[in-house]
């Protein structure tokens, strides 16, 4: 089966990027996942070599939140810190706009079947009127979507749940971060 290695900022990432990359390749995939521990930029390489002594990927993507810079100029500043290394493998680079929260907000009505599901049924959280990617901090109002909701904190096993049970179109459809992620992530 081939081996998708992941390099993300945390653990909050790596519980919904690995549940998004296994969903995207539905033949099935090996998903090895790594966290920085905080920012990507500067600390992915040691990872990289990490990956290629231990699992030998089919490929490696590197996805980083754009915490307010422009991702195209961030994912360039990534490239250019392995531009003289040579891997077994592709390399490619996500960032996401801004936050992974986003992604998770794309799709309001996962976010009302987790909260059914946990035993706190939501009332309807209404439609998406842009991209949830234009939202300055979509952690911190996803926090309190789930908080004022369900009077539950928002966890990364609730937003694992999020996205497992997210619609791959809907969030597709609203955020061009998570297409880049689909392109990247999805091997054949």
């Amino acid at each position: 089966m081939p081996t998708v290695g992941l390099i993300v900022e945390g653990e909050w990432d790596i519980e919904v990027l690995s549940r998004f990359t296994g969903r995207l390749n539905p033949t099935g995939v090996n998903v090895r996942p790594l966290a920085c521990r905080g920012s990507i930029q500067g600390r992915y390489f040691n990872l990289l070599r990490v990956l290629s002594a231990t699992c030998n990927p089919d490929r490696v993507v590197v996805i980083s939140d754009a915490h307010g810079r422009d991702h195209e100029e961030l994912a360039s500043d990534l490239r250019r810190e392995i531009s003289h290394q040579v891997f077994a493998f592709p390399v490619h680079f996500v960032v996401l706009v801004q936050e992974l929260e986003a992604l998770l907000l794309a799709d309001l009505r996962a976010i009302e079947t987790v909260c059914a599901q946990r035993g706190t049924p939501i009332a309807d959280l209404g439609n998406l009127a842009e991209t949830p990617e234009n939202i300055p901090d979509p952690k911190a109002y996803l926090q309190s979507i789930i908080r004022r909701h369900s009077g539950s904190a928002y966890t990364k096993v609730i937003a694992g749940e999020i996205a497992t049970e997210a619609n791959l179109n809907t969030v597709s459809n609203w955020c061009p971060s998570f297409r880049r992620l689909r392109n990247a992530v999805t091997l054949g």
